[in-house]
Order: structure tokens, then sequence, then C-alpha cells
């Protein structure tokens, strides 16, 4: 085999994929880092170990094809724990009551909220309890008893990691991780742009850092001034929050911030154009000077108890010029009242409401937990995600991850049988032990040594004490041609089929046939859905093959082209049209 002599050998690291920056990076190679060799082959030894010892483990006791990964394992325990949290809530009633008062010159009335007594805060649990706070308030006036009023500024927001642009493309974007990650390569590997040519759009997309180099920062500062004034160029220098953080690559910004979104709009497609709009934007809002607000706090005060209202009014719009968060925070305007003032009441609005279990995970929410906890990185999260989904442990659900009774059934045996892997504590130490490979202080052999220790007892439990999970049979109203026995509900790698339950004396299989409700132009058999042996791709076919070889790759409508007389069809996608199955012919629908 092909040995390479570090010594021999030199590597070259570029942010950027652009001209400059490949020639500045041949200039000036460096040695190899033995250190960051060293962390890499601890990580892949790991994984690995946990991989391939136990994944086999769960082939035997639950199911052929499942999988068990380091990281992957604790993201699903961290799912299903938050499913467990809310199968087990129980919801407290309480109420809230809000004041609308008029204020003289004004339209809109001033709402403030319940806030307590002099002792402080109270919580409103009761009807009971609320009906005897609405009686202290009869007969009693209401008056100004505090305002305060301040400035507030709000910084710009950090330009984007590979975390934050998953956590903020799945918010604004409706962009699942893998399909972020997906986008963000094209525009990193570059795009051939009209006029231009091919350019590499942003920087490396695999990064823990917020550091911008100063040349970076000098182009932001010099396009923001041009653009709108230099009060708007903000003095920001960004620090990571964890010094562990790798910090060989830039944030992710525009490799050129003067190729603006709506420039070069013609040369994206719709999904490219939106995620570099999104980094392009928050890059220059990075670079910007903060929003500036005046705020308001009212405290008004009725016998013993107190309401309260604030409102804040921006004055100087700063970052948020350029960039709206999906966090936006909306402005309330307070109208003019004075401290002492007495104010009447328009209607008092009391609610009952119910303590809200926690949220399942979203995407956004699972990645920032994982990055909080300090577990995998960031440019492995959209990878877990994906296995998690097409494992079938989790299933999504409107925006929600919501773990399957595979992923309980798995988490479940790991849980009980590999207490280090499914940690999140242990899982993070790892990733710190990792760290200080890469650091080079401490030797990977030796936590390599140190994890697989226990890690193998623990896989001699398992495979001696866990017992095969059987699978619920799904009976289907069909009988088997060939033996007579029911035919099961199966998952297979392309979705459901049927399985004869005398399997393995009688291994009858066939497809679940979902009818199109038209019939064959040629020989008036159903159509039916079908897929690919090979593929898996779907398409439509008679029912009546071989004999009859019908088939359409789109759904077929059951009309016939007025040009040609072929099937007309309906082709897939959100904006689907119907179109003429014959290539030759070129009737389309209009919408």
């Amino acid at each position: 085999a092909l040995r390479l002599d570090p010594k021999k050998m030199r590597r070259i690291t570029f942010n950027e994929i652009t001209k400059t920056a490949v020639k500045s990076s041949l200039k000036n190679a460096r040695d190899i880092d033995m250190n960051l060799v060293d962390e890499q082959q601890a990580r892949r030894c790991l994984d690995r170990m946990v991989g391939y010892e136990i994944s086999p483990l769960l082939w035997k006791k639950i199911k052929r094809g499942l999988s068990a990964g380091r990281v992957q394992s604790v993201a699903l325990r961290i799912i299903a724990d938050r499913e467990e949290e809310i199968n087990a809530f129980i919801p407290k009633e309480y109420w809230t009551l809000d004041a609308d008062f008029k204020v003289s010159g004004e339209k809109k009335p001033l709402t403030a909220h319940f806030y307590g007594d002099q002792q402080g805060k109270i919580e409103i649990s009761s009807e009971d309890q609320l009906q005897g706070i609405l009686d202290s308030l009869k007969d009693v006036s209401y008056q100004v008893s505090e305002l305060k009023t301040s400035e507030r500024s709000r910084k710009a927001p950090l330009p984007f990691t590979t975390s934050t642009l998953q956590q903020e493309a799945s918010k604004t974007l409706n962009m699942s991780t893998y399909k972020t990650m997906q986008i963000a390569q094209q525009l990193y590997e570059g795009i051939n742009l009209k006029g231009i040519g091919a350019r590499g759009l942003v920087t490396y997309i695999r990064t823990d850092s917020v550091r911008v180099s100063s040349q970076a920062a000098a182009a932001g500062a010099a396009y923001i001034k041009e653009k709108f004034g230099g009060e708007y160029v903000g003095n920001n220098v960004f620090t990571n929050r964890n010094k562990a953080m790798q910090d060989a690559h830039e944030a992710i910004r525009p490799s050129d911030v003067n190729l603006e979104p709506e420039l070069i709009k013609d040369s994206l497609t719709a999904d490219q154009y939106k995620l570099y709009d999104l980094i392009w934007k928050r890059f220059v809002a990075s670079r910007m000077a903060a929003a500036k607000y005046d705020t308001v706090q009212v405290g008004i005060k009725n016998g013993r108890y107190d309401f309260k209202a604030s409102g804040a009014r921006m004055t100087f719009d700063g970052w948020r010029r350029v960039y709206k968060a999906s966090t936006p925070e909306g402005e309330v305007n307070i109208p003019k009242i004075s401290e002492g003032e007495v104010l009447t009441p328009e209607q008092l609005i009391k609610e009952q409401k119910f303590t809200q279990p926690p949220a399942r995970y979203t995407e956004a929410g699972l990645v920032k937990e994982m990055e909080e906890k300090n577990i995998g990185r960031p440019s492995t999260y959209a990878s877990i995600i994906s296995v998690l989904v097409n494992r079938k442990y989790v299933k999504r659900v409107k925006k929600s991850l919501e773990p399957t009774k595979l992923g309980f059934d798995v988490t479940g045996i790991l849980q009980e049988y590999f207490t280090d892997i499914v940690d999140v504590d242990f899982t993070g130490e790892m990733e710190d032990n990792l760290d200080s490979i890469e650091l080079g202080q401490k030797e990977w052999r030796g936590v390599i040594a140190d994890f697989y220790k226990g890690f193998s007892e623990e896989l001699k439990v398992a495979e001696r004490e866990v017992e095969r999970i059987e699978k619920e049979v799904v009976l289907s109203d069909e009988v088997c041609d060939i033996c007579g026995k029911p035919m099961a509900i199966k998952e297979g790698r392309f979705g459901r089929f049927l399985a004869c339950t005398g399997y393995p004396e009688c291994r009858n299989t066939k497809p679940i046939v979902k009818s199109t409700g038209v019939k064959c132009p040629k020989c008036g058999s159903d159509i039916i859905e079908k897929r690919g042996r090979k593929s898996g791709k779907v398409f439509y076919g008679c029912s009546a093959y071989p004999k009859c070889d019908v088939s359409y790759w789109d759904r077929p409508t059951g009309e016939m082209c007025p040009d040609c007389g072929s099937m007309l069809v309906m082709t897939k996608g959100k904006n689907g049209t119907v179109k003429c199955s014959n290539p030759e012919c070129k009737y389309k629908e209009k919408k």
C-alpha cells in the first residue's frame, strides 16, 4: 500500500473557491498537522466501533437494515426523551387578566397586563382566585404609579456558522438541514454566472467559527458606507464563545459582498437564490451598527394590585434595514401619559388558559440542542437527521420530528445496555477529548482504549441478554396464491409490499396494488401504480402486464389528447400540468 511521508508532504488551505484565494493558498503551503490527523483517526475509530458493533446486534434483535451511531444514537434519545415528556405532561389551569384604558386624544387603548401586588408577581390559577381579584378592583381608581423611559440597542447578529445557517434556513426558508447543506455546497463550489463566468459565491460551509477576515470586514464596511451611509457601519468584533471551537475557517459569508443577490438572480435556481440571499444579508447585517429603540415601562396601580405595560419604538433601524431575523422584535407604541395620571378602564379581559407540553423538536431545534450540548459537529447534523428519518426511527410531522415505535425500540435497547453511548454528558465529554487530541493535549490511542474497555463489556452483556423484539404483524385482506395463508403488509426499501405469513416455507411476495381509477386504452384493464425493481421509481402501468405493456411515467388522467388521441397525463410536482403522453405530440393544457 502507498504510504505518504508527512515530512515530505505540504498542505494548502483556502476558505473560498476564487482565483485569488486558491493562488494565495499555493504560496502559503504549510506542514501536515499531525494533531489534526490523530483527531480525525480517533473520531473515525470511535464511530466505526459503535456502528460496526451495535448495528449487527440491532439486526439480530429487531430487524435487518438498522443502524446505530455514536452521535446518531444520542440524537435519537433526545427526540425520544422529549416525546416521553410530552406524553407524561399534565396541563395546569391558569388565567390572564388584561385592562384596556382609554387615553385622551388616542384612538387605540392602552393595554396593560395584570402583574400582582407589592409582594411581587401573582399567578392566577383558578376562576375563584380571579373573581376575588376582580371584586377588589371595583370602585377603586387606576393611577399611573410608575413611568420609566430608556434607550436600548440591539446588536447586529453574528455571521453564520454551519449550525446557525441550518437553523435559520429551517425557520425562515422551511428548508431541511440536508437540503440546506446540499444547496450551500453548490454555492461554495461555484455557479456559472451570466457575463461573469464560474464563481464560488460563498466561503467554506463547514465551520464553527464566527471570525471574519480583515479583508472581508473592510469590504463589508465599504459596501455599507456607500449604500447606506457612514452611520450604518458597525465596529463589530466577534469571538467564538468556546475556545475549543474549530477556527480553521471563517464564518460563512459571500466571497464578494458586491455580488448582490438581485444582480445574479437570473443565474441561480430558486433555492440557490434564497439561500445566497440569506447568507449575503446576514453577513452585511453583521457588519452594521446596532438598531436603537426608545422603551417605555408603565406601572398602573388599582388599590393593592398592579398592572404593567411596556412598549418600544425604533429610532434607528441599523442592521435591521438589511436583515429580518426569524425572531423579529416588534414595536409596541405607548401613548403619551404622565405619572400620577388617573386612567379609566374601557374593559377588563379575562381568559382561561392551560399550560402546554414542551413542543417536539424541529430540525432547527434539534440542531440547536446538539450544538449547545456539544454533541457531534455541525457538519454532520444534516446527515444524522437524514439517517434517523431514512431508518424510520423518526418521522416528520409538519415541521416536527416524532419518534416511531421502531425508534423507541432502538433507543430502549441502547439506554438499557449502552448507557454511555446514549448519555448526552458522556458524548459531550468525548467531543472535549477529541478537541484535546486536536490541541495535542491527549494521545489518541489512549482515548480509544479507555472508551473500548467499558464498551466491549456492555456489548457482551447485550449479546447475551437482549431478547428479540417481535414486530407486530399487520395482516391484509389478501391470501397467498401459492399456499393459501394470509398475506402480511411489510416495509421494504421501496415502501410497503405484501409477504406470505408462511415464511420461510413460503417466500411469496407481491406489490400492494394502488389503482389510478383509469382504464388501459389498449386492453381495458386497470392502470395501477408501480415501482421499478432496481430504481424504486414510481410509474404507472397496465395491470395485465406482461400481456399488455402500456405504461406512463406520469399519472394518467383518463382523458385523451384532442390532437393525437393518446392518453393525457399529469406531471409530478406542486405545479403539475396536463400534457400528452406521446413524446412526439406537443399538446399541453394552459393553466
